[in-house]
């Protein structure tokens, strides 16, 4: 971890809680972990109280815990939670891609093709992560779903720890560019069955990454 930079906009708070969240989704810091205050402090050439300030951001917002006799330890993902978040995910995103279907204009498909390939050649972890992330918000301004990208977004950002470390496995960031362009064709081919066979399929893949066993479909989702 650098020393804060003299030249940030920022308060230092905030740069730290940034640091720290960053590293915690990216995976630096797995769950489990205990982010010493002391430590973190030192590295960052900074005093304890906005180590501390941060920390308590990040208790907020459940990605870290804080023991009494322990101190403060990456949270763990608890695995019910998580499977609700991902069928929520599965039905918003059949909806909100059946609509970038009907949307989609030749130059869309062409644009969305084009970031597949940039992220498969890229190998910087940040680079994958932006292109990743171009591809998706491509695909939610074509839906032109205001409504259901919001809602997304915030189940995406509950779930951003999982789906970061899928990206950067490169076996996986393989699988994920494949899925992505079964969605773009169907896409191409305005397939609605298609559409949801293909985000179900790749959401499926996200999920087993982590918790090696499909999610159980619900009614309401296979009849989307």
């Amino acid at each position: 971890m650098d020393k804060l930079s003299k030249k940030r906009l920022r308060p230092i708070r905030d740069e730290v809680y940034s640091i720290l969240r960053d590293d915690i989704i990216m995976g630096v810091y797995k769950p489990g972990d205990r982010l010493q205050e002391e430590n973190l402090a030192e590295n960052l050439g900074i005093s304890r109280t906005p180590v501390r300030e941060a920390l308590r951001k990040l208790e907020i917002e459940n990605l870290v815990d804080y023991y009494p006799h322990r101190g403060t330890v990456v949270s763990e993902i608890a695995v019910d939670e998580l499977k609700e978040l991902f069928l929520v995910r599965i039905f918003i995103e059949i909806l909100i891609n059946k609509k970038a279907a009907k949307n989609a204009e030749k130059k869309d498909i062409e644009m969305l093709r084009e970031l597949l390939v940039k992220t498969e050649e890229c190998s910087n972890s940040d680079e994958i992560i932006d292109f990743v992330t171009k591809f998706n918000n491509a695909v939610f301004r074509i839906s032109n779903s205001e409504y259901l990208v919001n809602l997304n977004k915030s189940v995406r950002e509950s779930i951003k720890r999982v789906v970061t470390s899928n990206a950067l496995d490169d076996e996986r960031r393989a699988a994920i560019c494949r899925e992505h362009s079964n969605i773009v064709d169907a896409f191409e081919d305005k397939d609605e069955n298609l559409i949801k066979q293909y985000t179900i399929e790749h959401i499926q893949s996200s999920y087993m990454y982590f918790q090696k066993e499909p999610l159980e479909l619900k009614d309401d989702i296979l009849e989307l």
